[in-house]
């Protein structure tokens, strides 16, 4: 489907429970969310005939609330991999896991903060 609820196609979550907290990119051609059942981020390529799913984070636990990026290289996200929900950030493609508050710091539910 596109971003206006326009062209409708199916695609699967394999197995592994509802997807959530759902974000699209701002070009409309993928969208990120987070399984229920394994709290994985997962990002679906929309501009291909058929679906395809591709796990961005297979090592990180309880990855949550994705937000792509404004030029969708991006998409931050809360985890408490490391204890303590924080907030991270990883690239489209999943690489570069980087945290982005403090250890000591409890965070959720990131966003990106459009430019000035």
């Amino acid at each position: 489907m596109d971003r206006d609820g326009l062209d409708a196609k199916p695609f699967s979550i394999q197995n592994n429970g509802a997807a959530q907290s759902a974000d699209w990119s701002p070009d409309g051609k993928k969208i990120v969310y987070s399984q229920t059942n394994s709290f994985r981020l997962v990002r679906q390529d929309l501009m291909v005939n058929t679906p395809s799913e591709f796990v961005l984070n297979p090592r990180v636990n309880y990855a949550n609330n994705p937000d792509i990026s404004p030029d969708s290289y991006w998409v931050l996200f809360d985890s408490n991999m490391s204890g303590t929900n924080r907030l991270y950030r990883i690239s489209i493609d999943g690489t570069g896991v980087e945290p982005l508050t403090p250890e000591d710091e409890t965070s959720y539910q990131p966003a990106w903060k459009p430019a000035r």
